[in-house]
Order: structure tokens, then sequence, then C-alpha cells
């Protein structure tokens, strides 16, 4: 019998090494991705949805004010999806390949600590009573609805990432 000498698994930015057996710690760990963009789209299409029916049912009392909130929320959410899904498209190769769809962050670390703490100050700030921060928040469930789908689909791929992808393609290929 020969000696092999087993190679090191390569550890992924939040899966770690639990992609190489898939077992319960990764699906825990993708289970969590999931809920995360099932809780995020749960509040971006509630407040969209609670607004737009708001605004329907009082179409009959004032029609202009609602056609007018129509036009300009209608046109906001179709953007929001197109520009929200847009980054996750993949050319034809990549597609044959199985490689996952992803958001490429361009923000660094500090950046990304940066957008949570403010989101999370204005939250704060909105559920405190303050009116500017409160409009923040619901323009922003219409603003980040594409995105929130976006990441649901995402979480929901074989693979999680681009780097779970070529870990997963590298270990196969040193079989």
């Amino acid at each position: 019998m020969e000696n092999h000498q087993r190679l090191p698994i390569k550890s992924i930015k939040s899966l770690g090494t639990s992609w190489h057996n898939r077992g319960f710690g990764y699906w825990a760990r993708r289970a969590v991705f999931v809920i995360y963009a099932l809780i995020g789209c749960a509040f971006s299409f509630s407040i969209v949805g609670v607004f737009l029916y708001l605004v329907i049912t009082h179409l009959r009392d004032n029609t202009g004010l609602s056609v007018t909130l129509l036009v300009i929320c209608v046109p906001t959410i179709l953007a929001s999806l197109y520009y929200g899904l847009k980054p996750l498209r993949r050319t034809p190769e990549q597609r044959a390949e199985g490689r996952p769809m992803t958001y490429g962050s361009a923000l660094s670390r500090n950046q990304r600590i940066g957008v949570g703490a403010g989101a999370g100050a204005a939250g704060y700030a909105a559920s405190s009573g303050s009116g500017i921060a409160s409009g923040a928040a619901f323009f922003g469930a219409f603003a980040f609805l594409g995105h929130c789908v976006g990441n649901l689909i995402v979480s929901c791929q074989k693979y999680l990432t681009q780097a779970e992808f070529e870990a997963v393609r590298d270990a196969e290929r040193r079989r």
C-alpha cells in the first residue's frame, strides 16, 4: 500500500472547512444564510405590500394622489428588481461550468461595517420615532427589494460562493 499524504482542506470565509464533508455544520451555516435572506425579503415585501395595499384601497378616495404614488412606486420596484438581479447574470460558459451567481462586493471590510452601523443607527432612530429615519427605512424597503430577492436566490444555490465552487473543483482535481 502506498502512503498518501492528506492535503489540507482549504478554509473558506463563512463556511470554514465544513464545505468539504457537507455535514451538519455546513447545512446549519447555509440555513443561516437562507433565514437571513428570508427575513430581508419578508421585511421589504411586507412594507411594499402594505403600502401598495393602502394606496390601492384608497384609490377611490383620492385618485390623484393614489395614481401618483403608483406611478412612482411601480417603476421604483421594477428598477430595484432589475438592479438587484442584474449582477447575478452569468455568461453561458459560467452557467455550463456550474459557477454560482454571486454579488461581487467592491466595499472593504471597514466600509461594510460602516454601512451596517449606519443602517442599525437609522433603524434605531426610526423605532424611536424619527420621521426622517422612518422615511429612510421605508424608502430602503423599496430600493433594496431586488437585492433581498437576489440574496435569497444566491443563498439557495448549490454553491454559496465562488470560493466554495473553486475549492470543490480543486478538491475533485486532487482526487
